[in-house]
This record gives structure tokens, C-alpha cells and sequence, in this order.
């Protein structure tokens, strides 16, 4: 039985600031995937003060929210002047592990955008390396 691994802070940090690029590049081609097909379908949503309204408020968005929390959380973490632990690294990993293959994947929202634009998947593709590179770490 192998001891699991304890990646180095520096490791962590680059790990992190990975996970961060790769989720904010995906939420921001959510939120575009998203504001495209409501248009579509439901009209103007208006300027960005309005739009950004939406985003908190229409429940139409709300599976959209975990993908911002993830990202408000990883930037507190790395600019938190407490010390860090390996600990909160990994449950930041889980986190982002059930924001990317929520429990409920086969019946969600971001399955359809899955299926419905590639650069999408690929931005997915992204965040689920990063994933099993911080998992590889024991993270």
C-alpha cells in the first residue's frame, strides 16, 4: 500500500493557478454559450448591467454559480497571508472535481452545453487534465 503523495507549496500553487485559468476560461465560454442561446430563444437581455443581474438572480443561470464560486474561492486561497495547508488544496480539488462531473451530470445543464459546442468540451478537456495532473499529486 503507497503513502499518498504531498506535492510541494510550489506545486500546489502552480496546480491552483492552472485550475484557475482553465475554470475561468470554461465559465466565460459558458457564460457566452449561455447569453447566445437565451437570446435565441428568449430575446435581448439587455446591457451588461442587466445581463450580470441575470447571472445572480434567473434561476435559469443558477447551475452556472458553482463555476464562479470555484474560481472566488481558488483566488482567496491563493491570496489568503494565513498559512496553507495541503488539506484545503485537496478539498479545493474535489470542489472543482464536482463542479466539472456534478452528481446529477447524465440530467444537467452543463451536459447539454457539453453537447451542444465543441470549443466547450474543450475547454472542459482542460480543467479535467488539470484535475488528474493535481490528482497524480494526491490532491
Amino acid at each position: 500500500m503507497s503513502a499518498i503523495p504531498t506535492p510541494t507549496p510550489e506545486r500546489i500553487d502552480a496546480l491552483l493557478t492552472q485550475l484557475h485559468r482553465a475554470v475561468l476560461h470554461l465559465h466565460k465560454a459558458l457564460v457566452d454559450s449561455e447569453k447566445r442561446d437565451w437570446e435565441q430563444n428568449r430575446g435581448p437581455v439587455g446591457g451588461p448591467t442587466q445581463f450580470l443581474n441575470m447571472l445572480l438572480n434567473e434561476p435559469a443561470f443558477a447551475w452556472m454559480r458553482p463555476f464562479s464560486g470555484l474560481i472566488v474561492a481558488i483566488d482567496e486561497y491563493q491570496d489568503s497571508k494565513e498559512p496553507k495547508s495541503v488539506e484545503e488544496a485537496r478539498q479545493l480539488f474535489g470542489v472543482a472535481r464536482n463542479v466539472v462531473r456534478p452528481p446529477d451530470f447524465v440530467e444537467s445543464r452543463y451536459r447539454d452545453v457539453l453537447q451542444r459546442d465543441s470549443s466547450i468540451v474543450l475547454l472542459h478537456a482542460r480543467v479535467i487534465q488539470v484535475l488528474n495532473e493535481a490528482g497524480a499529486d494526491g490532491l
